[in-house]
């Protein structure tokens, strides 16, 4: 981040508990790292998604969708902070199904928007 414009994560708990706040509202939590969407609280809100735009290590993405399902977990990149092809890389390489990485990549945006 920019260091004059430096905004602190928000706690996962937080958020998890804002989800619950809200349950007739989608709302998608965007930059998680590998395993804060585990501490969103007791069970992942049923209105909750998140991207994988900092999912680094290695078998977090397999991770995430073996805990969550894979209709939760969107493709988001982080741009312009990180380089958009390392993670079409990191699904590209993520050992999931076909249909899962088309989900993640498109599917579950499109179902999310309506489009």
């Amino acid at each position: 981040q920019y260091d004059r414009a430096i905004v602190e994560d928000v706690p996962p708990p937080s958020i998890g508990t804002f989800m619950r706040a809200w349950p007739a509202v989608r709302i998608v939590a965007l930059g998680l790292k590998g395993g804060q969407p585990e501490q969103l609280g007791e069970s992942f809100p049923e209105n909750g998604y998140f991207d994988i735009s900092n999912y680094e290590a290695m078998d977090a993405l397999e991770h995430a969708v073996a805990r969550f399902g894979a209709e939760r977990v969107l493709f988001g990149t982080h741009a312009p902070l990180f380089t958009p092809h390392a993670n079409v890389a990191k699904l590209k390489s993520a050992e999931l199904t076909e249909d899962t990485r088309r989900a993640i990549a498109e599917g579950n945006a499109r179902r999310l928007l309506g489009l």
